[in-house]
């Protein structure tokens, strides 16, 4: 059992990885001053040793504040995202701001992101990130959409840490109201290349929180498919053991059904008003469905758990 407690370095743990060298990164915060946690960041070899060959033995610790004679200023690791050219981007938070830093497989901070491998202009915190193919960086943040109402926002930053001005059709950003109190982001996922997947929580007008998610279409203009009845068609009972039936004031003429990474796994022609995937794995699916129209595009995420 290796110990991340040691004189000089006592690391609360974030988040673990492994890593495409089949190492592992964990990210945090140091307390190993009381009055002053650090962002921290450790490397595990293949043999559960610290990695000499990352950092100081294995450990990184940045220190943004000194709190020694000032108000404390927690500093830490979320979570992070290995980049195709094996560097790491770590979402780090500094008291209230959103904080994101690049790092070499050495551990040493890439001077080619932001400054000196630190991009920390960015509020509010950045609760999770997601990288595209190109490596572009996804940011997921909740934001005050007006008085009493929190939502959800993207936005993106390009390679070298500067903010994508023209992510969504110029804008910048990309708000999503998915309820009419505060709504918060809790995870979220690229399916595919050109589809996030945003997990998070609506809370209705009668302060009740509900589970949501929501697929957001990458292109220049954005959009949402969520989970809002914005359609005259339901899937039901959803969750279901993989039996459902589809209610639908047009005539559907094909439903296709995609697994979660995107993948085009049944195609339906002229289906009819049940269909059944109880042979298919538990776990989240997405439909698309087409009525008689054909011009009239529906999606809907289905859960399938015995």
């Amino acid at each position: 059992v290796l110990s991340l407690s040691e004189n000089n370095f006592r690391f609360a743990i974030e988040e673990a990885k492994i890593l495409s060298d089949n190492k592992i990164l964990c990210v945090g915060s140091d307390y190993s001053e009381n009055e002053n946690p650090k962002i921290a960041f450790s490397k595990i070899d293949e043999y559960g040793s610290f990695d000499s060959t990352f950092g100081q033995n294995g450990k990184m610790i940045l220190d943004f504040y000194d709190n020694k004679e000032s108000e404390v200023v927690y500093e830490y690791a979320l979570h992070s995202k290995e980049t195709n050219d094996n560097k790491i981007i770590i979402n780090s938070i500094v008291g209230n701001e959103g904080v994101l830093l690049k790092i070499n497989q050495n551990g040493t901070l890439d001077s080619t992101f932001g400054s000196n491998g630190i991009v920390g202009d960015f509020y509010p915190i950045n609760r999770r990130i997601e990288l595209q193919p190109d490596g572009k960086i996804l940011r997921g943040v909740n934001k005050q959409i007006s008085d009493y109402n929190v939502g959800y926002s993207l936005a993106r930053v390009l390679t070298n840490g500067t903010a994508d001005h023209n992510f969504n059709n110029n804008t910048g950003f990309f708000d999503i109201d998915i309820s009419p109190k505060h709504d918060y982001i809790q995870d979220m996922k690229l399916q595919g290349t050109e589809k996030l997947i945003i997990a998070g929580s609506g809370k209705n007008s009668n302060l009740v929180t509900n589970f949501a998610l929501t697929r957001v279409n990458l292109n220049s203009n954005l959009s949402t498919n969520d989970l809002k009845e914005r359609n005259p068609i339901s899937v039901y009972p959803n969750p279901s053991n993989g039996k459902f039936n589809i209610k639908s004031s047009n005539k559907i003429t094909t439903i296709k059904i995609f697994d979660s990474s995107g993948k085009n796994i049944i195609n339906l022609n002229n289906p009819k008003i049940n269909f059944d995937i109880s042979y298919l794995n538990d776990g989240i699916y997405f439909l698309e469905i087409i009525d008689i129209n054909n011009d009239k595009f529906y999606e809907k995420i289905i859960i399938k758990n015995n």
